[in-house]
């Protein structure tokens, strides 16, 4: 059961992550419904998934450092809950994975130093 644990633990926070970059990925989309031409509509395409691209990017840096991905997903988290004015159930949505995530990063971070002690002994 243990390894199991390990295992859950080790993978969920980076296929979290990558799916929650995908999930507001997709609302980058909703620039190609406007009346743009299509210059415009690339450029405000690429913008719109920012987000999405640095939460992404702070997976990867997460799948090697996990302290970093626990830090970093709890630093956009918090960014994203002071910065931008939204209803609770809007915050419980965007910031609520990222804090998932966050965590889970940290309690691999935690599982990972564990078993470094346990075989330096």
């Amino acid at each position: 059961m243990r390894p199991f644990i390990h295992k859950t633990i080790n993978w969920l926070p980076r296929i979290l992550g990558v799916l929650f970059s995908v999930f507001l990925g997709l609302f980058a989309t909703d620039v190609f419904n406007e009346a743009y031409k299509i210059r415009q509509a690339i450029g405000a395409f690429i913008i719109h998934l920012l987000p999405s691209i640095f939460l992404f990017t702070f997976t990867l840096i997460g799948w090697r450092w996990p302290r970093w991905g626990a830090f970093l997903f709890t630093v956009t988290g918090v960014t994203s809950l002071t910065y931008f004015d939204n209803p609770w159930q809007i915050d419980l949505i965007l910031a609520g994975p990222q804090f998932l995530v966050a965590i889970l990063f940290g309690i691999n971070f935690l599982l990972k130093n564990k078993n470094k002690i346990k075989e330096e002994k």
